[in-house]
């Protein structure tokens, strides 16, 4: 009986042992199990942390992109600017007064170089010199094809690709070059064409991209100022709407128009004049001038006339002009209206119009 109990005994505490083994298995399961779902949850989150910053970081490129391929804007002075449109599909770098364009196996710079007084101005012998100096040892052809090119602002000549017997081709070496030229007010643009392929999509590309650049204005203007910063002239009117052209300050102010001239040609006083004597006598041969009366008063020299037969009605319009050497600059100030007009609102409209001098 003994032994039957004991055996009995046995028997119940290794039940027991193998249930309470069977628990701690279980909760070793469970335990682990809840784990492993913590860090694969924890690796999720992680991956989806990971997909965002690089979704974000892929649009932010995108938007940054987006942004390159619309235009480039190079400022001119005055509030003004030159405007290049950016093809799709094109990268764009910039290097101070340079923009690099680069497509595939094509690559377009873009420089705008600040004319030196005695800078040449013959853009085809430059092209000629350049050839002879630098292109032509390596060059297959035997002389440059010069030809023009004339746009909304460009108005220069370009020469058709040139190719380079040495060169290898690759890298940062390109078998042919051209080149464009264009004087833009006191700047010439030079825009430099490398190419792998001689491809004349690329060419013809290059070309509309040069045509296509515009001078844009970012606001209206109320002041002209001197290349060498001494002289400014303002207009105190808010009703006056500018128009900047050729280094001129054209515009308008009711049935006013005034334009605004600084001439840095002349170096004295009577250069000055005389300047002036030769625009107004090369306005004469395409407009009817009558009446001219110049005389100096505080130390301006005063031209006014009548232009005769303006337009379809054959109006008569009034014509007073301020003219002042000052600081090496040739100052001149127009005003021009119809000539019923009462000479006060001339003289209180230039009442509105000071110089400073810097």
């Amino acid at each position: 009986m003994e032994e039957q109990k004991n055996a009995n005994n046995k028997k119940k505490i290794f039940i027991i042992g193998g249930v309470i083994l069977v628990v701690i298995i279980l909760v070793g399961v469970f335990i682990l199990t809840k784990n492993i779902k913590e860090e694969k949850a924890e690796e999720l989150q992680r991956q989806e942390e990971t997909r965002k910053e690089k979704t974000e970081e892929k649009k932010l490129k995108e938007d940054v992109e987006e942004e390159k391929i619309k235009e480039i804007k190079f400022p001119l002075g005055q509030n003004r600017y030159l405007e290049i449109d950016v093809p799709e599909g094109i990268s764009v770098e910039q290097f101070k007064d340079t923009f690099v364009f680069k497509k595939d196996d094509v690559i377009f710079y873009f420089s705008f170089v600040v004319l030196k007084k005695d800078a040449k101005k013959d853009i085809k012998t430059n092209f000629n010199e350049f050839f002879e100096e630098e292109m032509k040892n390596n060059a297959l052809e035997d002389k440059l094809t010069i030809k023009e090119l004339e746009g909304d602002i460009f108005d220069g000549y370009y020469f058709m690709p040139v190719t380079d017997t040495k060169s290898k081709n690759k890298g940062g070496d390109y078998k042919y070059l051209a080149q464009a030229e264009s004087f833009v007010e006191d700047r010439i643009l030079i825009s430099s064409y490398f190419d792998r392929k001689n491809s004349e999509e690329n060419l013809d590309q290059w070309l509309e991209i040069l045509k296509n650049i515009k001078i844009k204005q970012n606001e209206n203007i109320n002041y002209l100022e001197s290349e060498d910063k001494k002289v400014r002239i303002n207009i105190k009117s808010d009703t006056f709407k500018s128009d900047f052209k050729d280094g001129y300050l054209t515009g308008e102010d009711g049935e006013m128009k005034i334009t605004l001239i600084i001439n840095d040609k002349a170096k004295t006083k009577k250069e000055c004049y005389s300047i002036f004597n030769k625009n107004i006598d090369s306005f004469s041969l395409n407009i009817d001038i009558s009446d001219r009366k110049d005389y100096e008063k505080d130390n301006f020299l005063i031209s006014e006339y009548l232009v005769k037969n303006i337009g379809k009605e054959k109006n008569t319009q009034k014509s007073i002009w301020k003219i002042k050497f000052i600081k090496n600059n040739c100052i001149s100030i127009n005003i021009n209206s119809f000539a019923e007009k009462d000479q006060k609102l001339f003289d209180d409209y230039l009442e509105k119009i000071e110089i400073v001098e810097n």
